[in-house]
């Protein structure tokens, strides 16, 4: 409601406005001076317009990547979910294949683990928060590389 009579009274301002201006009279040239001012506030509102525009776009873009991680973010806490069930239950390890040789439940739980460990390494490397030099530091007995989903990971 109060938009409405916002809108109203502001068309109301803009319409007797240059009958307001005519109670200062004038000459011809006063209604060129008032034409040169209108044309600046016309610039002006374009000026504004395209910088509004230029400000949707951006949050369009950023709008956009925070999907993007959110999407990663649930489908990382999926597959973290997943493998903590087959390292909880033999009968859902199973269904992941084999990991090792060994039918060791616990060999198998701490292959499954590791791949957690190199799960939350490539997150963080996507995220910039680490670097390939700060892995090593991370892991100093660290052997060799792996790669996994593309990136180079450090591996046992």
């Amino acid at each position: 409601m109060f938009v409405l009579v916002f809108v109203v009274l502001s068309s109301m301002l803009v319409g007797l406005s240059p009958l307001a201006l005519d109670s200062f009279g004038g000459s011809a040239t006063a209604w060129t001076r008032r034409g040169n001012i209108g044309a600046t506030y016309g610039a002006a509102a374009a000026l504004l317009s395209v910088l509004a525009l230029a400000g949707v776009a951006v949050s369009l873009v950023l709008q956009a990547r925070e999907t993007m991680v959110n999407r990663e973010q649930a489908a990382r806490a999926v597959h973290t979910d997943l493998l903590k069930m087959a390292m909880d239950d033999p009968a859902y390890l199973e269904c992941w294949g084999p990991y090792s040789s060994s039918a060791d439940h616990t060999e198998q739980r701490q292959y499954l683990y590791v791949n957690l460990i190199l799960s939350y390494w490539e997150s963080r490397y996507e995220l910039g928060r680490t670097s390939p030099r700060g892995r090593e530091q991370a892991v100093p007995g660290a052997t060799g590389t792996a790669v996994l989903g593309g990136h180079e990971v450090i591996a046992r």
